[in-house]
């Protein structure tokens, strides 16, 4: 819904600059309204005659040098407009493009949201001209601004949450059976191991999206570390039937722990890319801004 409310928007805004490139008269005279209305009129079908311009050609020059004033101030809002923008879908472009390869790249994209509020506040403060063409541009921009500052923090949070999960994992490795001299003490450090990684991941918090494949992955997490402590038991009481037994359970939970954290890993490239094609969405409004403001910056400094 937001995405077809977003086209709408969009597509009013380019009808009216398609309008207003058509006859810069349409948009010079709503934006002056303190102006000669005689001189406006006179601007606006361009039908000046040489009595009126004897009569009063005070008012109307000093009606041009409104016009012109206001259409500067104008055409140099749409240009920071487009520079604000055209920056902003340069840095996420990067940005998002670095994720696969990048895990470690959350500040970057908390650099980039704290960046991308400032520009919403510039936006905001910017005033309305009372031209529905170049409004709809302005409100363009702001929409822009906050759909792909979603994307940045949504795609934080990915990259925080598999960052976590990632270094939970990691802690597995800190495991060398070789440092200890008996199977008894391999088998607690095992288990020591595979317990601390297990209360990492469940004391974490994550998103909706994920939510389901964390708690299959700590489900795992956990038979795994019940199958190690079963087996330092039959050790400590050596019982071969035990310990066998609890052998032939550490690989088939290896197995099934493998494959959930396979799943929980295709969740976030299923979340990546449902993030990327929201991206490629935003960013046609970005080239409608773009081409928008370019339309009513050619049709003002004609009108000048």
């Amino acid at each position: 819904m937001r995405k077809r409310i977003a086209m709408a928007l969009i597509v009013t805004c380019m009808t009216g600059c398609m309008s207003a490139c058509g006859n810069t008269a349409n948009i010079s005279p709503v934006l002056v309204e303190n102006a000669d209305t005689n001189v406006l009129a006179m601007k606006a079908n361009n039908t000046v005659g040489n009595n009126a311009v004897s009569a009063d050609n005070t008012a109307y020059n000093s009606g041009i040098v409104v016009v012109a004033q206001e259409d500067q101030a104008i055409i140099d809002q749409l240009k920071e407009i487009k520079s604000i923008v055209d920056n902003e879908y340069k840095t996420s472009e990067a940005a998002l493009d670095a994720v696969d390869n990048v895990l470690e790249s959350e500040d970057t994209f908390t650099d980039l949201i704290a960046q991308y509020k400032a520009d919403l506040e510039t936006l905001q403060a910017m005033p309305k001209t009372g031209n529905e063409s170049i409004d709809m541009t302005y409100d363009a921009a702001i929409y822009y601004n906050k759909e792909m500052t979603d994307i940045l923090v949504s795609y934080k949070d990915m990259i925080s949450v598999l960052n976590y999960i990632s270094e939970a994992i990691d802690s597995l490795e800190e495991y060398d059976s070789s440092k200890y001299s008996t199977e008894m003490a391999q088998a607690n450090a095992l288990y020591n191991t595979f317990d601390k990684c297990y209360n990492k991941v469940v004391n974490g918090t994550y998103p909706s999206y994920c939510q389901s494949r964390i708690d299959i992955f700590a489900r795992k997490l956990g038979y795994y570390k019940v199958a190690v402590y079963e087996y330092a038991m039959a050790l400590d009481n050596s019982d071969i039937l035990r310990a066998y037994a609890a052998e032939n359970v550490l690989t088939r939970v290896q197995i099934e722990f493998e494959e959930s954290t396979n799943q929980l890993l295709e969740s976030f490239g299923t979340q990546i890319n449902a993030e990327s094609a929201a991206a490629d969405e935003v960013n046609l409004v970005y080239e409608e801004i773009i081409a928008n403001s370019d339309l009513i910056i050619e049709a003002l400094e004609g009108g000048n």
